[in-house]
C-alpha cells in the first residue's frame, strides 16, 4: 500500500466511484456509486488506493 507522512489527521473522501458488478442470483448487470473515508493519523494513503478497495 502507498502511504506518505501526514501533516495533520484530516479526514480524505473520495465520492461517486462508479461500481459495476453482476448479481450471482439473477445473473443481472447492476452499477451504483461508493463513497470512501478514511481518516488518517501520521500515514495517509493514496487516493488512487481508496479507489481500489471498492474495485
Amino acid at each position: 500500500m502507498c502511504t506518505f507522512p501526514a501533516e495533520s489527521g484530516s479526514l480524505i473522501i473520495k465520492t461517486g466511484i462508479p461500481v459495476y458488478s453482476l448479481c450471482e442470483h439473477y445473473m443481472l448487470p447492476f452499477h451504483n456509486r461508493a463513497h470512501v473515508a478514511s481518516l488518517s493519523a501520521d500515514q495517509m494513503v493514496d487516493l488512487s488506493q481508496l479507489v481500489r478497495y471498492v474495485l
